[in-house]
């Protein structure tokens, strides 16, 4: 071990990259990750920064938007939508046993043109004309605290799906 954590020091002197503490913590299903999200997004002194693969439609999925749309008079609010995955989102309410408090006539065509109304969320979508999207769904909080993982926001990724992510601080 002793060898181990000489190879180490020395690597780092190499790159001069300081180390600092941080913590991870495993964030498994809606349960356990959304709330977190929530109250971080309340908490947040200067930013949320998002990318995001799929922002659904639903009720669910609008109560982030307007929290998102009230910090945003606040404090900087960056949203980054993949085009292709925002297509869908909403369309099929199916899948989940759960029912949804806006019918599928009452919602947004639009979620960015949604975050867009009445607040101040800088909000782009990423062309994906050749189906390269890559999934990402990043969430950056104040610059200092993250999430990143498998989960998407919406009612059924809240409240049905099995999916990990990663709290980083």
């Amino acid at each position: 071990l002793g060898d181990r954590v000489a190879e180490v020091k020395a690597s780092d002197r190499l790159v001069d990259s300081p180390r600092y503490g941080g913590r991870i913590r495993l964030l498994i299903d809606g349960d356990a990750f959304f709330p977190r999200f929530v109250q971080a997004v309340q908490d947040a002194r200067e930013s949320v920064d998002i990318r995001m693969y799929i922002f659904d439609r639903d009720a669910y999925a609008l109560r982030i938007a307007d929290l998102l749309k009230a910090r945003s008079r606040e404090i900087r609010v960056r949203v980054l939508l993949d085009e292709l995955g925002s297509i869908g989102a909403g369309a099929d309410a199916s899948r989940t046993p759960y029912p949804y408090a806006v019918d599928t006539a009452a919602r947004p065509v639009s979620l960015a043109g949604y975050l867009r109304e009445g607040a101040n969320v800088d909000v782009r979508t990423l062309p994906n004309p050749f189906l390269t999207s890559d999934h990402t769904k990043v969430l950056l909080i104040d610059g200092e605290r993250a999430f990143v993982g498998g989960m998407n926001i919406g009612h059924q990724y809240r409240y049905v799906w099995h999916d990990l992510m990663v709290g980083l601080r």
